[in-house]
């Protein structure tokens, strides 16, 4: 199994860990699940998408970063604000992934 499907697995199971732990009211949990998910997974598939393949490495970086950064700004006390907490994972990863995108 490649070193991409283990982080992936992990983010997994860290999601649902969150949303177990996480807040109380359902809309919070289903809203903190989707952007985790797309902060960890959005800017990896567009890079892919537009410049190609994305060194293994970088994939990993990737998605544990933008995974990681929703983590940690939700959890801030005073985070913020709503668009940069929402931002800023899906920008970090974005660029992760561009840096690490081999050309068509």
């Amino acid at each position: 199994v490649t070193q991409a499907r283990w982080v992936v697995f992990i983010i997994g199971l860290l999601a649902i860990a969150l949303a177990v732990f996480f807040p109380d009211d359902i809309f919070s949990r289903v809203l903190f699940a989707w952007q985790a998910l797309a902060a960890a997974f959005g800017p990896l598939l567009v890079v892919t998408l537009w410049r190609g393949r994305v060194a293994p490495a970088w994939r990993v970086a990737a998605l544990s970063c933008g995974f990681a950064l929703t983590v940690v700004l939700s959890w801030t006390v005073e985070s913020p604000g709503d668009w940069i907490e929402r931002l800023l994972p899906l920008l970090a990863a974005l660029l992760l992934s561009w840096l690490g995108a081999r050309k068509h």
